[in-house]
């Protein structure tokens, strides 16, 4: 799977600035500067969450019959595994591993939850870690150094659906556009463009795949999303709710190892920092069929019991932003620098308290806005 998309691709090529690399120790140094941290902070998870994601744990659902996860196919992963490249993997056993919502919705598993998923799409709609999250961005200046736009091979968040119209209204001033008058936004609060608030992301690796890179790619995704969820809750002013909450989910997985990891906001000095927790481990092993199906397990029990209890907090923080007809009186004159007094006294408020998000570039290093988040 290539880590580039077109757009940063053509980029690359026009400018010779190329996107941090996954495998380069650039990219841990820049997750890093960017608050996310790829391993537990020493006081760990809230201990309501964690009791909470333990109950994930132990869940069980129903799992389908015929894949190659029987006793009887399970050899045959086990010996031709590892002869296979990450397409193969894929087809083999990610649905397994990591179930897809949307099919477990046609089902009737998850009503009346409304979720979304992407399959190895862009996050173009996701704004960089590099700019301001509280409104709509322009494409990042390629010249800055940057990591390759989020491009899990599995995500999962919530649709537009899931939200009220009312609550559409309050989130839409901070949602991502593509206008002609405005050009392309990109929003903290988005993946792709129908998926809002993302929580689940997914990364699979044939056998001679790098693991620690699927991490990478998965933290980076996770900061993101996170990042979203913290500026929704700066902007409601009850970010402190979320202090050591698990805020979502990621898993990595070849042929023989799944490991599962939960992401969440670590607030100190006022500032939030993205922390991860790997809660299980196990082999996909021919020895050990009972636990073959313990993500999928998990995954399910996310879906079912934990993103519902999500969305609900996330709606009473939008229930709590102003409503948009006070704040502006037209959609349209919402820019990136150009807001009503209003909104700059609304965002002042915040910034005198709490330290300010990670600055964009300068306006005048910024480039005419088209489709793509580089």
């Amino acid at each position: 799977m290539s880590l580039q998309t077109p757009t940063e691709a053509q980029t690359a090529a026009r400018t010779g600035v190329k996107p941090i690399d996954y495998n380069s120790s650039n990219c841990d140094t820049y997750l890093k500067n960017k608050g996310c941290i790829m391993k537990p902070h020493p006081s760990g998870i809230a201990d309501d969450d964690k009791e909470f994601y333990q109950t994930l744990l132990q869940s069980v659902s129903d799992t389908p019959k015929g894949t190659v996860f029987d006793e009887d196919a399970l050899e045959y992963l086990n010996l031709k595994g590892e002869w296979k490249n990450e397409t193969g993997i894929t087809r083999m056993i990610s649905q397994l591993v990591v179930p897809s919502a949307e099919v477990e919705m046609c089902r009737g598993k998850l009503q009346p939850l409304r979720l979304v998923e992407s399959i190895n799409e862009p996050w173009t709609w996701s704004t960089s870690l590099n700019l301001d999250a509280t409104l709509p961005q322009p494409k990042l200046d390629p010249s800055l150094k940057r990591l390759p736009t989020p491009q899990p091979d599995y995500a999962v968040g919530f649709s537009r659906d899931a939200f009220t119209p009312d609550q559409l209204k309050k989130l839409n001033p901070y949602l991502g556009s593509d206008t002609e008058n405005s050009g392309f936004k990109s929003s903290a609060f988005q993946g792709t463009e129908d998926m809002l608030f993302p929580f689940l992301t997914s990364e699979c690796k044939c056998f001679k795949g790098d693991l620690h890179v699927a991490r990478k790619q998965n933290a980076h995704a996770m900061a993101r999303s996170l990042r979203g969820v913290f500026e929704l809750f700066k902007l409601a002013k009850c970010q402190n709710e979320l202090h050591r909450k698990v805020l979502g989910f990621s898993i990595i997985h070849n042929h023989e190892l799944v490991s599962i990891y939960a992401h969440y906001v670590v607030i100190e000095n006022f500032q939030a920092k993205y922390y991860q927790d790997k809660i299980r481990g196990f082999l996909i092993d021919p020895s050990s069929p009972d636990k073959v199906w313990s993500s999928h397990h998990f995954v399910m029990a996310v879906y079912q019991k934990w993103a519902p209890k999500h969305l609900t907090r996330l709606c009473s923080a939008i229930n709590k932003l102003s409503d948009p007809d006070v704040i502006m009186e037209d959609r349209s004159t919402v820019q990136p620098t150009v807001l009503t007094q209003q909104m700059v006294s609304e965002r002042n408020s915040i910034a005198m308290s709490h330290e300010p998000p990670l600055p964009g570039p300068p306006e005048n290093s910024r480039s005419k806005s088209r489709k793509g988040n580089y």
